[in-house]
């Protein structure tokens, strides 16, 4: 199996619409399997000191739609209570969790979705929880340590991905594979039916990657997936719109990386870890560096943000990325005006 160090980026960005189409500042959460966290908010062209975690080695990470940050430590005492902690922005601990991992190899993947926290702690054959989950309302989780997630423990997953068409919603997740996709449907308790369930891609021409490190899915249903390894062709893979709730799947690479890491055209070499899609917005780092592509939605290609993949002050091979959607001060003003005009109307 692939064994990614991991380093994780929580981004965060919100697109409002009024009268127009507004996008603010990001913010980025980066681990790398230590016990700190580091933080932009610059679209990862600088990055400084967001958290000592003081021990541990802290690997997934992801926030909710308030902006709360949550991070998977892979200590545990014994490995049956490892810790699950949530964030505020500021970096203030609101609130700690446990859950239990069942394999070394495991990444510990997080992920939020529709006000429950999942994590995937379990593996082929293991006996622990597999994937945990939990509510949380900002201030607190509702199961502690996580409750199951009905997912089983019988397949181990390295990645998380969400996404939603015509009022279903999914949790995907890849594996040991490096290529493999499966997926559940989620409903809206915490837990999934129909787990599972292989999703089959296959490329518009040439080769897929040797691995795939992390997904997305797109506001127009497109599958992102992220490649690296040594096959010559890695790069970001993009489907067609409304793929979501297809089990077959075929995608093209609209971003291509070449045998050698070259910062200056966005291109990641051998050693893309992870991404996140937010909006249109898709952040990606690789051991070092952090990179900025935007993604037409309409035609499926992405452009290079060249002012980005800078360094982002860690040496690591192991990725993880979350978001969360932060609108600037004005615009709720504007949102919160205009609210206030729609109730006198009334």
């Amino acid at each position: 199996m692939k064994t990614l160090s991991i380093a994780v980026i929580l981004a965060m960005i919100l697109t409002l619409t009024v009268n127009g189409t507004y996008a603010a500042q990001a913010n980025l959460y980066l681990t790398a399997y230590g016990s700190s966290a580091r933080t932009s908010s610059n679209d990862g062209v600088t990055w400084s000191q967001f958290l000592n975690f003081g021990s541990g080695r802290w690997r997934g990470g992801t926030c909710d739609s308030s902006g709360n940050v949550f991070f998977t430590n892979r200590d545990g005492s014994p490995s049956t209570a490892v810790p699950l902690n949530a964030y505020k922005a500021d970096g203030t601990l609101i609130a700690t969790n446990a859950y239990n991992w069942t394999d070394s190899f495991n990444q510990l993947p997080i992920g939020f979705f529709g006000g429950y926290v999942y994590v995937s702690a379990g593996a082929a054959g293991g006996t622990g929880q597999g994937f945990g989950s939990s509510s949380f309302n900002g201030t607190a989780f509702g199961s502690v340590p996580l409750a199951s997630a009905g997912v089983g423990t019988t397949w181990q997953a390295n990645d998380l991905a969400f996404g939603t068409i015509n009022g279903t919603n999914f949790m995907f997740y890849n594996g040991t594979g490096g290529r493999d996709l499966k997926r559940s449907q989620l409903v809206g308790n915490g837990t999934c039916i129909n787990y599972h369930l292989v999703i089959t891609m296959t490329p518009s021409s040439g080769t897929l990657p040797a691995n795939f490190t992390d997904y997305a899915f797109s506001a127009n249903g497109r599958l992102l997936a992220l490649g690296q390894g040594t096959t010559g062709s890695d790069g970001i893979w993009v489907s067609a719109p409304g793929k979501v709730a297809n089990t077959a799947i075929s995608i093209t690479r609209s971003f291509a990386f070449s045998a050698t890491e070259t910062p200056a055209n966005g291109d990641m070499g051998p050693n893309a870890r992870d991404m996140v899609l937010l909006g249109t917005n898709l952040y990606a780092v690789s051991d070092t560096r952090c990179y900025h592509y935007m993604l037409d939605d309409e035609s499926g290609t992405l452009t290079f943000d060249t002012t980005s993949g800078q360094t982002h002050g860690y040496n690591n091979n192991s990725t993880q990325i979350g978001g969360f959607l932060v609108p600037e001060p004005t615009l709720l003003g504007v949102l919160a005006l205009g609210a206030l005009l729609l109730r006198k109307r009334a």
